[in-house]
Order: structure tokens, then sequence, then C-alpha cells
């Protein structure tokens, strides 16, 4: 992407570029900033970003919880959601230049 920034896509190929988010939600807007980069830097045409469902994310942020407490740590600061990122899109879009498609991946065996 842009060596100097230090930033690195999870995936791209053929002008789609795939960034995929299981972080601390303070986390996926630099995402969004990679995406920016991608299109004006790398010929990036379409940004897509995987995120967990809400119902995942609750489920791995109670084993985050569990990890956090075992390892002697009172916090765990929790996870992004595609509720959070469909709720927030349409504030931050003004700022992107080309589409973003967002994905929800979850488990039905929760």
């Amino acid at each position: 992407m842009v060596q100097e920034l230090g930033l690195k896509c999870d995936f791209a190929k053929d002008g789609v570029q795939v960034e995929v988010e299981f972080g601390n939600a303070r986390t996926y807007y630099q995402d969004f900033v990679k995406f920016l980069l991608g299109n004006r830097y790398a010929g990036i045409e379409l940004g897509v970003l995987v995120v967990p469902t809400s119902s995942f994310a609750r489920h791995l942020c109670q084993i985050g919880q569990q990890r956090a407490v075992e390892k002697g740590r009172g916090q765990y600061s929790g996870m992004i959601d595609f509720d959070k990122v469909y709720r927030e899109f349409h504030y931050l879009e003004f700022m992107l230049s080309m589409p973003i498609a967002i994905a929800g991946i979850g488990s039905t065996a929760l």
C-alpha cells in the first residue's frame, strides 16, 4: 500500500481490497483509511469490510473476557460488530471515494 506508513491491507487482487476486522471497535476506522489509500495509490476500486455479526461478536467477547480474567487482566475491550458498522456507515461514506461492501460473518453453532 504505502510503505512509509507501515499499513498493509489484508488482501487485494484485481482492484478489490478486503479488510477483515475482528478487533476492537476503534480499530475498524483504520480500515477505512486503508481503503482510501488503496484507492488513491494502488488502483483499488472496491473495498470489502468483513466483521463479525453481533451475536458472533458477543460470543467471541465472552471468550476474550474469560481469557483476560485467566491472565489476570480485569478488562476486555470488546469487538466491532456488523450492527455498529452498519449504523455508522452513512456518517462515514462522505469521505469514501469508492464503493464499500460490508459483510457480517457468524456462526450458527453458538
